[in-house]
């Protein structure tokens, strides 16, 4: 599958930093709204979250996950890169969290409720845990023991076509 160019320019309006300086906050607001409800297909929302920021908070990675065209392959994504082997590890520990924390440990665990209750539709994307763009999301070794942690069900591969031009 391949984005079209209308799909690749809005992708790069909403994820890239310099273009949000070119307008004034408030217009950014309600141009980033429009760009949204634009989203057309479930490749393309998939594009979106796997390009997006996380440094810029959930929200957006929120409405990506309650979108009706949101596949079990964007939400494992979503779910892998958000590093739930550190929310176990540290749970695990019994350390506190940061207050950001707390809402991105919540937002993960709420993935994996839906995951495990069978809330996304599956079957259009592909997406391979063990080779996401040459990494493996859940390998356990020294640097990431909280992985073992992770539930065997969130590292699950699905099957369906590969977006070719899906990082921007």
């Amino acid at each position: 599958m391949k984005l079209s160019d209308t799909q690749v320019e809005r992708l790069r309006a909403l994820t890239y930093e310099d273009y949000v300086d070119e307008l004034p906050e408030n217009e950014w607001e309600a141009h980033r709204t429009q760009l949204l409800s634009e989203v057309s297909d479930a490749y393309e929302l998939h594009a979106f979250a796997e390009n997006y920021n996380w440094d810029g908070g959930i929200e957006e990675l929120e409405w990506v996950i309650s979108n009706p065209l949101c596949d079990k392959a964007t939400a494992l994504m979503i779910y892998g890169l958000g590093s739930p082997s550190y929310y176990y590890r540290k749970e695990e520990k019994g350390k506190e969290f940061q207050e950001y924390e707390i809402a991105d440990w919540a937002f993960l665990k709420s993935i994996e409720r839906r995951i495990s209750n069978g809330e996304f539709k599956e079957g259009k994307i592909a997406y391979d845990p063990s080779d996401f763009h040459g990494i493996e999301v859940f390998k356990i070794n020294s640097a990431n023991p909280g992985n073992k942690l992770v539930p065997e069900y969130m590292k699950v591969s699905t099957n369906g076509e590969a977006i070719e031009n899906s990082t921007i």
